[in-house]
C-alpha cells in the first residue's frame, strides 16, 4: 500500500511513520513524505519588504556564506563578535537570534493553491494522499488546499484527504498520521477526526513585544509597560487560548475576560513552576510510548529549561529539546519556552 502524506505549517514526526509500518507489517506500507512552504515575510525598519519560502530560508540559514552574505544584503549590521556568536548555532537558532537581535517583525503567508495542486500529480500511485495543514484559525493554508484539490479535479481525486489539524508544528503532522491509522483499521476512508485533544501543547512567553510587532498581540499592547506578566498559553478548538490556574480562556474572548486570564500569568518563577507542574503531570498521567518535545526560542531561553529538564531526567523521561519551524517560531517569537507531548 502507498501512502503520500503532505504537511503544510507544521512538521511530520517520521518516528510515527515508522511505527505506522512496524504495526502494520502486512500491509506493506510505503510512505511518500513531502511539504508545501508556507513564505516568511520580513519587515527590518523602514526597509522595504522581502519574502522568503521556508525551505529557501534553511538553505540560508544552514550555510555559513550564505548567512553572511543574507545579513549584509538585507542590512542585519550588528556590533563586533555577533556574527561569530551567530555562526556557532544551528540554522534554527540563528534565526531567533536574528529576530531577537534586530528587532525585525516576521509575518507568514500562505502557500498557493497552486503549490498543493502539484502534490497531486500522480495521485492515481497512491492508495491515499493525506494533506494535513497547520490551524486554520492561525491561518488561510487549510482554505488554500482545498482549493488546490477542487481546483485539480475533485471528481476523480477521491482518494486525496485534506485535514485542518486545529494544531502547530509536530501536531500538523500527527493529525496526518493518525487519519492514516484510522484509514488502515477501517480499510476505506473515514470522516475526519478533530485529533488536537490527543496532543499537550503549552508554550510561556518572557516578552510579548515580538507578538504586538507580528500584529498577534494587539490587546497586550495596551498592557504593555503597565503590567508585567508572562502568557501562558495553548491551543484550543484551534486558537490561542490562555492557561489560567482554574480555566482556559480564548484569545477571543471579551477584553474583560482577557485581562483576568493576564492577571493570573504574574511572576516569572511562579509560571515556569506552573508550567514544570503541568508537564510533568500530563507525562506522569500517560500510557504507551510517548513523543515528548520540549521546545524553546532564541538560545538565551534554554537556561530556563533547566528545572523541567532535570525532573524529566530523573523520571527517565526520553525527550527532544530544539527549537521550532519557522513558522511557529513566527507565531511566538525568540522569548518562550514550550511542550508538545503526544503518545502514539
Amino acid at each position: 500500500m502507498r501512502i503520500k502524506i503532505v504537511v503544510s505549517g507544521g512538521e511530520l514526526d517520521e518516528n510515527l511513520v515508522r511505527k505506522l509500518q512496524s504495526n502494520y507489517k502486512d500491509k506493506d506500507l510505503k510512505f511518500d513524505i513531502e511539504k508545501v512552504d508556507l513564505s516568511l515575510n520580513f519587515k527590518l525598519g523602514k526597509q522595504d519588504e522581502f519574502e522568503l519560502k521556508e525551505s529557501e530560508l534553511e538553505t540560508i540559514l544552514k550555510d555559513d556564506r550564505k548567512t553572511k552574505e543574507f545579513l549584509f544584503d538585507k542590512g542585519f549590521v550588528s556590533g563586533p563578535g555577533f556574527l561569530e556568536r551567530l555562526l556557532k548555532l544551528d540554522s534554527r537558532k540563528r534565526f531567533f537570534r536574528i529576530m531577537k537581535e534586530f528587532n525585525v517583525s516576521i509575518r507568514t503567508s500562505l502557500p498557493p493553491p497552486e503549490d498543493f495542486k502539484a502534490k497531486f500529480k500522480n495521485y492515481n500511485l497512491y492508495d491515499l494522499i493525506v494533506v494535513s495543514t497547520i490551524s486554520s484559525k492561525l491561518s488561510n493554508t487549510y482554505n488554500s488546499a482545498i482549493l488546490g484539490v477542487e481546483n485539480f479535479n475533485k471528481k476523480i481525486a477521491e482518494n486525496i484527504v485534506v485535514i485542518d489539524s486545529k494544531m502547530v508544528s509536530f501536531g500538523v503532522g500527527y493529525s496526518a498520521v493518525r487519519y492514516v491509522q484510522d484509514f488502515l483499521e477501517k480499510g476505506e476512508k473515514i470522516k475526519i477526526k478533530d485529533y488536537s485533544d490527543e496532543v499537550f501543547i503549552r508554550a510561556l512567553f518572557f516578552d510579548v513585544s515580538h507578538l504586538i510587532r507580528g500584529g498577534r498581540g494587539i490587546f497586550l499592547r495596551s498592557l504593555l509597560g503597565l503590567f508585567k506578566f508572562y502568557p501562558y498559553v495553548t491551543l484550543k478548538d484551534g486558537g490561542i487560548s490562555i492557561v489560567t490556574d482554574s480555566n482556559i480562556v480564548s484569545s477571543d474572548a471579551p477584553k474583560t475576560q482577557l485581562f483576568r486570564a493576564l492577571m493570573n500569568c504574574k511572576g516569572e518563577k511562579r509560571m515556569l513552576s506552573k508550567f514544570k507542574e503541568e508537564v510533568i503531570n500530563y507525562i506522569k498521567e500517560q500510557e504507551g510510548r510517548m513523543y515528548v518535545n520540549i521546545l524553546y526560542g532564541d538560545e538565551t531561553m534554554e537556561g530556563k529549561l533547566e528545572g523541567l529538564l532535570k525532573e524529566l531526567k530523573n523520571l527517565n523521561v526520553s525527550h527532544k529539546i530544539m527549537s521550532p519551524d519557522y513558522i511557529l517560531g513566527t507565531h511566538l517569537g525568540p522569548d518562550f519556552v514550550g511542550a508538545m507531548i503526544y503518545s502514539f
